[in-house]
């Protein structure tokens, strides 16, 4: 059984360029819904951590990653991302997740999130998955 779930997207193609559906949720989400744009230069990681309340949505829009996800039993995985494999990768809370660029260029990554940040209560738990090439 895998840690996350793993989607493959359908792209749509023609003259005009792409379309691929990322995320559809029909339900209304009580603690409201957030998507960031984050980016991480070759060889930099983004995450080491897991959330007690969150789910998160990842997917590739440019460049490639490793994804590391490690449950609370301690069951590991790993696997490559790429914009190339369009691909939406589910993380349920209490599954820790790492993001490192293992190519050339800065990858870009979208992030839904199923609850709005809030600083006073972060709901994120550091836990050391991945290190930088640099480390």
């Amino acid at each position: 059984m895998s840690l996350a779930r793993r989607t493959a997207l359908s792209t749509h193609v023609d003259a005009r360029g792409r379309l691929i559906e990322i995320l559809r949720r029909p339900d209304p989400a009580p603690r409201g819904h957030q998507v960031l744009l984050t980016t991480a230069q070759p060889g930099h990681v983004k995450g080491n951590h897991y959330h007690r309340r969150k789910t998160e949505w990842f997917f590739v829009l440019a460049g490639t990653l490793r994804m590391a996800l490690r449950s609370r039993t301690g069951v590991e995985e790993s696997f490559t991302l790429s914009a190339a494999q369009p691909e939406l990768v589910e993380v349920p809370p209490l599954v820790s997740h790492a993001l490192r660029n293992e190519g050339s260029q800065e990858v870009l990554v979208l992030v839904c999130v199923d609850e709005l940040f809030d600083p006073s209560d972060p709901d994120t738990v550091p836990d050391l998955l991945l290190t930088s090439a640099e480390s």
